[in-house]
């Protein structure tokens, strides 16, 4: 009797030995102030969820990648950098080391971008960055120009509006008629009926640059792994499959 309850005991330790350890949720974080193609949002009884977009489909196809689970949740942007650092967030896109405030394990050069500044269809072109000295220039709240910045110094007149949706709307309502607009969301909106021929055909590209993902230190899977994982995905071309879905396939770094 001691021989088989010694038996069962042992066999049921081997059991749970054997049972894969079973792996934590992520949570990807999206900015509130997010343009399309990378986020579409819903606001229901004040709470505002992402339903799609280019962060929802990395988010699915990192999870398979893991075999976890992956959130998308949505924080307002100045909040993003506090968010990683204390591990409420694991992960996030679409974003260079410029951009955070922190100590982040991160994967570059995922995506190809640059800053544009744009203008409506009608309004005077811009040739140089040295003709915006004082003219008041729309861009998102919480969102970093170091380029912008370094360029035109006390001069860069930046007026913050609460998304880049809103920027582009406030542009084409005459609030302000020069804006700063990421390419990836300006070849993109160019080409939908609602924005086609509203805005300036030949934008000024101010700075080319490469954007890729911030994993927190304090992440609830290992960093390497998470890191491992979104590697993985550029070696397969899952972001530039992703990048296609949307026709912005000369985004992708490979």
């Amino acid at each position: 009797m001691l021989f088989f309850s010694l038996l069962v005991s042992f066999s049921c330790l081997q059991a749970r030995a054997q049972t894969p350890a079973k792996l934590p949720e992520l949570r990807m974080g999206s900015a509130t102030s997010a343009p399309l193609p990378l986020a579409d949002f819903v606001t229901d009884q004040g709470k505002t969820q992402i339903v799609q977009g280019i962060y929802v489909d990395i988010a699915r196809e990192l999870a398979q990648e893991l075999g976890t689970k992956i959130e998308v949740r949505v924080v307002p942007r100045v909040r993003i950098s506090n968010e990683l650092e204390k591990g409420y967030l694991d992960f996030v896109c679409y974003y260079r080391p410029s951009w955070l405030k922190g100590d982040f394990l991160f994967l570059d050069d995922i995506f190809q971008t640059g800053d544009y500044i744009v203008w409506r269809a009608g309004a005077p072109p811009i040739k140089s960055l040295s003709q915006l000295e004082g003219i008041r220039l729309g861009t998102a709240r919480g969102y970093a120009h170091p380029e912008i910045e370094v360029g035109l110094g006390k001069k860069f007149n930046r007026v913050e509006y609460e998304s880049v949706d809103a920027v582009v709307k406030k542009m084409l309502l005459k609030d302000v008629d020069y804006i700063i607009l990421n390419k990836l969301n300006y070849d993109y909106i160019s080409k939908t009926s609602l924005y086609a021929g509203k805005m300036a055909e030949k934008p000024l590209l101010i700075t080319s640059f490469r954007t890729g993902c911030a994993i927190s230190q304090k992440a609830r899977m290992e960093p390497m792994r998470i890191r491992v994982g979104l590697e993985n995905m550029l070696k397969k071309g899952t972001f530039k499959k992703i990048l296609k879905s949307y026709g912005l396939e000369d985004s992708a770094v490979q």
